[in-house]
C-alpha cells in the first residue's frame, strides 16, 4: 500500500491540485533529467529541467480484462536529441517517474510557501519506475514538430501481443551491463532442423 505524507494528503484533500512531473531515463549518452515544470526543480540533490519539451505523463487506463498496462511519457523534440536517443535504442533502459504538488493552499506547508513545489523526498510522489518498453515519434509535416512517445513496460503483459526485442550483446547491455547471457550466443552457430511432437 502506498503511503503518503501529511502534506501531501492535506493536498489531494483540496479542491486545486497541481502537479509538476519529473522524468529521469538512465544510461543515455547525456544525464536526462526532464520536468513538464516551468522552471527546474531539485529533488534529492539532481536537477530536472524543463528544456526537453515533456508535453504529459499517461497513467494506464483501469480495465477489468487482464492485459498490458503502460505509462506513455510524451516529449515535443524541437531539438531532435530525443530522436537522435531514439537511434541508438532507448528500449530496455530504467525510466523513473516523479508526480511533485505545488501548494495551491493560502498558507505555508511544511514550510513551503504557497504557490511553491514540494520537493522534500517526504512529499515527492513515486510514480512510475520500471524498464522502457518501446518508442516511437511523429512528425507534423505542416509545422515539422517532432513529437516523441515513450512506453514504460508494466509487470502485467498481453501474452497475445508480440513486441521484438533484439537479443545480442549489444542490446542486453543496455539492460544490465553484467548480463552476458548472449556473449556467445553466436559463436559456432549453424542451422539446425527441430522435429516438435510425437
Amino acid at each position: 500500500m502506498r503511503v503518503f505524507s501529511d502534506n501531501v494528503k492535506t493536498l489531494l484533500r483540496s479542491d486545486e491540485v497541481s502537479v509538476a512531473y519529473c522524468v529521469q531515463i538512465e544510461g543515455l549518452s547525456q544525464p536526462f533529467r526532464d520536468t513538464s515544470n516551468a522552471t527546474p526543480v531539485v529533488i534529492n540533490e539532481l536537477t530536472y529541467t524543463p528544456e526537453s519539451g515533456l508535453a504529459s505523463v499517461e497513467a494506464p487506463r483501469l480495465s477489468d480484462i487482464v492485459d498490458k498496462a503502460s505509462y506513455k511519457v510524451v516529449y515535443t523534440d524541437p531539438t531532435s536529441t530525443l530522436l537522435s536517443e531514439l537511434e541508438n535504442s532507448i528500449s530496455g533502459r530504467e525510466m523513473v517517474v516523479y508526480a511533485v504538488l505545488r501548494n495551491t493552499t493560502n498558507a505555508a506547508l511544511g514550510g513551503i510557501p504557497p504557490g511553491m513545489l514540494l520537493t522534500s523526498l517526504n512529499d515527492v510522489i513515486l510514480v512510475y519506475k520500471g524498464r522502457i518498453d518501446s518508442t516511437g515519434y511523429t512528425l507534423d509535416p505542416d509545422n515539422g514538430t517532432i513529437t516523441v512517445v515513450i512506453e514504460g513496460g508494466s509487470p502485467m503483459a498481453n501474452l497475445g501481443m508480440p513486441k521484438a526485442r533484439y537479443t545480442s550483446k549489444e542490446s542486453m547491455s543496455f539492460i544490465d551491463p553484467a548480463d552476458t547471457c548472449f556473449d556467445e550466443i553466436f559463436i559456432g552457430a549453424e542451422d539446425a532442423a527441430l522435429l516438435w511432437g510425437k
